[in-house]
């Protein structure tokens, strides 16, 4: 059994990761002022925060909808806001705080309402195929008025010193093609495409060194079937979409 060391006591990794997904429990207490300086040195509140409660505790923070908890109490962090909802301090809980916060990771059951709109808005959609214009660079002219596909020339003087000298770029425009989720976008050409999105979950495991790291999972539609077995998502990365080949929209969706 492989174990962790922490301020307080070891931690084995299966009731680190057991622990973690069950700290869930929020609880608020109110101190009077005589109390509270003495609080703030256990609890590590800011001083330009106010805080009420006196077990030591994390604070959630949320930042677009997205909740994780945060040792301190500063009002904001990382561009997350400070909430009054908190947990009571555990070993297991700071273990699991410090590694969310070292890799970007946060509780898929702390975000239960997030996910499940993000999955009703994103499950499954069409995209509209539209047409649009883009200046590219056709060619470039040297100094000297000769047509070349350099960006720069090399030029010689009398004396045999060279320098570098930039070509002057002659542009044409382009017809090119992008997708779009707005069924009432201009210049749509008739086609689609169906998309898909795919979920990974990411849990902690340790390498043949001893030190713990992320492991993703293989992709699934649905994430909360990873709430146990890979508790943790990653608010910037966490989907992957799939697309089918592009059809007329009056013909059959051929996604595969």
């Amino acid at each position: 059994m492989i174990n962790f060391e922490s301020n307080h006591k070891k931690v084995d990794l299966n009731d680190l990761n057991n622990a973690f997904s069950n700290c869930k429990n929020i609880r608020k207490l109110k101190l009077t002022s005589a109390v509270l300086a003495i609080i703030m040195l256990f609890s590590g509140c800011a001083k330009t925060v106010d805080c009420n409660i006196e077990q030591q505790h994390f604070h959630y923070y949320e930042k677009n909808g997205i909740v994780t908890l945060f040792e301190g109490e500063k009002s904001k962090k990382e561009g997350y806001e400070r909430t009054e909802d908190y947990v009571l301090y555990t070993d297991y809980l700071k273990e699991e705080i410090e590694f969310m916060d070292k890799h970007n990771v946060v509780r898929i059951g702390d975000n239960k309402e997030y996910l499940e709109r993000f999955m009703d808005n994103n499950n499954e959609f069409l995209e509209y195929e539209f047409e649009y214009e883009e200046r590219e660079i056709d060619y470039y002219t040297t100094p000297d008025g000769s047509i070349t596909y350099s960006s720069i020339s090399i030029e010689t003087d009398s004396d045999g010193k060279t320098k570098t000298v930039a070509n002057t770029p002659h542009y044409k425009w382009v017809t090119k093609t992008d997708f779009t989720r707005n069924p009432n976008v201009a210049r749509f050409t008739g086609r689609v495409r169906d998309a898909k999105t795919y979920y990974y979950g990411y849990k902690i495991v340790v390498n043949d060194k001893g030190k713990r790291k992320l492991e993703k999972s293989n992709l699934t539609n649905n994430i909360f079937e990873y709430i146990d077995s890979y508790p943790y998502f990653k608010p910037s990365w966490f989907t992957q979409v799939k697309y089918s080949s592009p059809y007329y929209i009056n013909s059959k969706s051929r996604f595969k």
